[in-house]
């Protein structure tokens, strides 16, 4: 499957749920099935590790997210809560 996004660069695509995770470098991204945005997130950096290491962490029900400068952010994907 390709998928077209028309909001930016998507540096990793994750298949989530019923859609997918998409590191736009200085935006996550959640899309539906049919690529509609769902909900983004920006951070203060961008979404990209000087390791070369994955910037995203899926778990059951959170994204764990690192920027540039290894600050690391719990997203919650079921609610809308923010841990810095």
């Amino acid at each position: 499957m390709v998928l077209i996004l028309s909001f930016g660069t998507g540096i990793e695509i994750y298949p989530f749920d019923d859609g997918y995770i998409v590191n736009g470098e200085i935006d996550i991204i959640k899309v539906d099935k049919f690529v509609n945005k769902v909900w983004d997130f920006s951070g203060r950096d961008i979404w990209v590790r000087p390791n070369s290491e994955s910037s995203i962490k899926i778990l059951d029900d959170s994204l764990f997210l690192t920027d540039w400068e290894e600050r690391a952010i719990l997203r919650h994907l079921k609610i809308a809560l923010f841990i810095y």
